[in-house]
């Protein structure tokens, strides 16, 4: 599956979700959303062989989301990336992946309704943050 960059620049919502792991038909380096400066929904869930680094969310302009989730992918990358970046609904990007970093990079997140930062040893930070997260509704930290 080829994606040319430069043609996604209208792209608002990309939701290519495997309910079943273990999918290989789908793969790519999430690099190709980087000028998808409308994006605002990006599910890739379960589908091990999408890979990149999360540092992609620093090249889209939108900072404003209502979903990420990329979990059971193959992404690396530090939180930091998302240091800039709020989300209203959805955020689950470190379970399954190789994301490190401190959740201390997620305050700016106060607006999510449900977070999960599950099954991934790397995730490290003070619990106290996530009182500041207003309306959160369902939080996921089992096996961190």
């Amino acid at each position: 599956m080829v994606i040319c960059k430069q043609h996604l620049t209208n792209l608002e919502i990309c939701d290519i979700t495997q309910y079943l792991y273990g999918s290989d038909r789908l793969y790519g380096d999430i690099s190709v959303f980087a000028n998808c400066s409308k994006l605002n929904t990006i599910n890739l869930t379960n589908l091990p062989k999408i890979y990149g680094d999360v540092k992609v969310f620093e090249f889209i302009s939108n900072k404003n989301w209502y979903l990420i989730s990329l979990y059971g992918t193959s992404i690396s990358g530090n939180l930091s990336s998302f240091k800039d970046i709020s989300v209203s609904y959805y955020f689950g990007v470190v379970h399954y992946t190789q994301v490190t970093g401190d959740i201390s990079n997620l305050s700016n997140m106060k607006n999510v309704s449900r977070l999960a930062l599950m099954y991934n040893s790397n995730i490290t930070g003070d619990i106290s943050i996530f009182k500041t997260f207003t309306n959160l509704r369902e939080l996921a930290v089992n096996n961190t």
